[in-house]
C-alpha cells in the first residue's frame, strides 16, 4: 500500500510538472525527487522567474538565458548561473548576472573580455588584476559591469558578469 501511494504521488508530481512546463523554452534544472512521506509542493506561478522570452543557447550544457550585452558568453563555457533582476531604487533600474566555468585559464578569459572592454568603449573604474583572480568594473553611458575572473578550485576559471543598467 506504502509503495503504490508513494508511486500514485510520483506520478502526479511528474504530470503537474510537464503540465506547468507544457510550452516552455528553456530547460529548467532538476528538483529534488520527493522523499515517500512528503506531498508534492504546490507550484507558486506568481513567485516563479520569468523565462527569457527568447533564450539564446548556452554554449555548453548549462543554464540558458541571453547574453549580456557587449560582454557575450565566453566560447565555448558553461553557463551555470542567470539571473535577471529588476531595480534597486537608488542604484540601478535592472541587472542582469551570467556566471560560467571554462577549463581555459584566468590569462585566456581576461584575454577575451578585456578585447570587449577595449572594443565596446568602456572605462575602467576599478581595477585588481593578479595571477589568478581578476575583478573589473567598467562603466558605459548609463551601465556598469562587473567582471570577476579567478581560478577554480576544482579546476578551470570561473567567470561571473554583472551588468547593472542606471537609467
Amino acid at each position: 500500500m506504502h509503495k503504490t501511494m508513494t508511486a500514485l504521488v510520483l506520478a502526479g508530481a511528474v504530470a503537474a510538472s510537464l503540465a506547468c512546463n507544457r510550452g516552455a523554452t528553456a530547460p529548467t534544472a532538476p528538483s529534488a525527487p520527493a522523499t515517500p512521506t512528503a506531498a508534492p509542493a504546490q507550484p507558486d506561478a506568481a513567485n516563479a522567474p520569468a523565462a527569457p522570452t527568447a533564450p539564446a543557447a548556452a554554449s555548453g550544457a548549462g543554464i540558458a538565458g541571453e547574453p549580456i550585452p557587449d560582454f557575450p558568453d565566453y566560447p565555448g563555457a558553461t553557463r551555470v548561473g542567470y539571473e535577471v533582476g529588476g531595480a534597486k531604487p537608488g542604484e540601478y533600474v535592472s541587472k542582469i548576472e551570467a556566471k560560467f566555468t571554462t577549463a581555459d585559464t584566468v590569462a585566456q578569459v581576461k584575454a577575451h573580455y578585456l578585447k570587449s572592454v577595449t572594443d565596446g568603449g568602456w572605462t575602467v573604474v576599478k581595477q585588481k588584476d593578479l595571477p589568478n583572480e581578476v575583478e573589473w568594473t567598467v562603466s558605459k553611458a548609463a551601465s556598469r559591469v562587473e567582471i570577476d575572473i579567478e581560478t577554480n578550485p576544482t579546476g578551470g576559471t570561473k567567470v561571473s558578469i554583472e551588468r547593472k543598467n542606471l537609467q
